[in-house]
């Protein structure tokens, strides 16, 4: 479909709506075109981003479409982009010629378009992609299961300065897909291969390429959690080590049910000085990483070590110096008592919430109404399931 056939149906449309305002009847329903519909249809006639992008969208036709080639509810957007529909209208009556490269910039690029009009709309013309490939710097691709490595490649090469990107939930996403990121790796910030096939060996090839290329890698925040089992033993020790080496600067790192990961990768992970955000659960780590943990206790503010080896004598361990935990989970520890409860409460005066949630035997503490009371000064909240009595645990 061309977009002198995509310009002729919303002239109809318009002379249907007419008919209806004159006639004093509803005008049918269909599907609104959105703003980056309306900047190629009408502010730059004769492009062929209609024919582009009905064959990037040929790879999902279970979806409804709209001109553009994707469904209003296909992707989830970024912040900012659910904007009204008298805004959209607004939209698209601006003449985009008349706007200076900034102005229109800051109309498309800055929450009213999410990734995937972003990624479309940049084929419009030479002025579009040009703008685009400087001032689009986040793009969030979660669930998007059609990406292959030659799209991932046309994104590179279309947004120069991306530091931002998300492939969270894109079960398609391995090793190829990852080695096109390569360019733009030395600009990246922050990354999310949530749930995707990206393995251990990919990951530290792509952090190795990088680091060679560019030198220390400038990445603060990464998310390699497993969201099944199968793809929970693709990731571990040596993830965490590669990531010690060649991202000094990371501050959030998230290994949820990377099954490989074990006491060997939290130790690398010591080496992480600036490191204050750590998911580790559902992990292979045992008592003894705590040891490590507790070296990390002046920096880190928020950890998780869920339904992982660690026993109650690891946690006591994890407080044998000064903490500045503000979140801590320790969902699934079967021998959480009231003593640990209160240990904890003691050995981290910053620690603001505390998820216990299945934890305890049988999977309940019991507290003394006073420190209850005393918590609840504070404004200290516990998760789990949590009762007041005057006696320990039974």
């Amino acid at each position: 479909m061309t977009s002198t056939s995509c310009r002729s149906s919303f002239e109809e449309e318009e002379e249907e709506e007419g008919h209806a305002k004159a006639n004093n009847t509803s005008p049918p329903r269909k599907i609104r075109r959105s703003a980056a519909a309306a900047a190629a249809s009408e502010s730059f006639p004769g492009s062929t981003a209609m024919r582009s992008v009905r064959s990037y969208s040929s790879r999902a036709p279970y979806f409804a479409t709209t001109p553009l080639g994707f469904a209003a509810n296909e992707f989830l957007p970024l912040k900012g982009s659910d904007l009204n529909m008298q805004s959209r209208k607004n939209l698209q009556q601006i003449e985009a010629n008349k706007l200076s490269d900034d102005a229109l910039g800051m109309c498309l690029f800055t929450g009213f378009l999410n990734s995937f009009e972003m990624v479309r709309l940049r084929s419009v013309n030479k002025r579009i992609c040009r703008i685009a490939s400087k001032q689009v710097h986040k793009l969030d691709l979660r669930k998007c299961e059609n990406l292959t490595p030659v799209d991932i490649q046309n994104i590179v090469s279309s947004f120069h300065n991306l530091t931002d990107m998300d492939f969270s939930y894109c079960s398609t996403f391995g090793a190829e897909e990852l080695h096109q990121l390569i360019p733009i790796g030395k600009n990246l910030i922050n990354l999310g291969l949530k749930g995707t096939r990206v393995g251990d060996e990919a990951l530290v090839q792509f952090l190795q390429e990088v680091y060679r290329s560019n030198g220390p890698i400038q990445l603060q925040s990464i998310d390699v959690s497993a969201i099944n089992k199968e793809y929970s033993r693709l990731r571990g020790d040596a993830t965490a080590s590669a990531l010690s080496t060649f991202c000094p600067n990371l501050k959030s790192l998230k290994m949820g049910w990377c099954s490989r990961l074990t006491d060997h990768g939290v130790q690398c992970l010591v080496e992480l000085s600036n490191l204050v955000e750590l998911d580790i659960s559902l992990t292979s780590i045992t008592s003894k990483s705590c040891d490590f943990l507790c070296r990390m206790g002046h920096q880190i503010q928020a950890l998780d070590l869920s339904a992982t080896q660690i026993s109650s004598e690891g946690i006591k361990n994890l407080f044998n110096r000064p903490s500045i935990f503000r979140k801590l989970a320790i969902r699934f520890l079967d021998d959480f008592d009231s003593e640990l409860l209160e240990l904890i409460i003691q050995r981290a005066p910053e620690l603001d919430l505390l998820d216990i949630t299945h934890s305890g035997p049988g999977q309940r503490i019991r507290i003394q109404k006073n420190l209850l009371l005393r918590l609840q000064q504070r404004g200290f909240q516990i998760q789990g399931n949590v009762s007041v009595g005057d006696c320990q645990n039974r």
